[in-house]
């Protein structure tokens, strides 16, 4: 993180922003016991994060899969979702599993991200 603040551009700013903004939507997780990862974390999804029609990476897709898998994992990508991390609309953020994977997402937290 400090490494982010020195290098002063605009990203950095904002991904602090977002941490700071996703820190709100998370407390109930982190009050169980669950720490949700940064705002960074996701940075792979970026591209896609900003642009709805943008082929996700599979570094991205990975995030997507192994952040999904659990219930509070799942909250944490919704929370980044509603917190416009990196500016990025909720849509594009919340649309990231069906556009990694299609209908067949697997989703065994069964969490749906409104």
């Amino acid at each position: 993180m400090v490494k982010l603040l020195r290098m002063g551009s605009v990203s950095s700013l904002v991904a602090m922003a977002a941490v700071c903004i996703g820190v709100l939507f998370v407390m109930p997780l982190v009050a169980e016991g669950f720490t949700c990862p940064v705002a960074t974390y996701y940075e792979p999804c970026l591209p896609a994060a900003l642009n709805g029609n943008a082929k996700l990476s599979p570094e991205c897709c990975g995030i997507v899969r192994s952040m999904g898998q659990t219930w509070n994992g799942a909250a944490c990508m919704c929370a980044q979702a509603h917190a416009h991390t990196f500016g990025a609309p909720f849509q594009n953020s919340a649309t990231m599993p069906i556009r990694c994977f299609g209908a067949n997402y697997p989703n065994p937290s069964c969490y749906v991200c409104h």
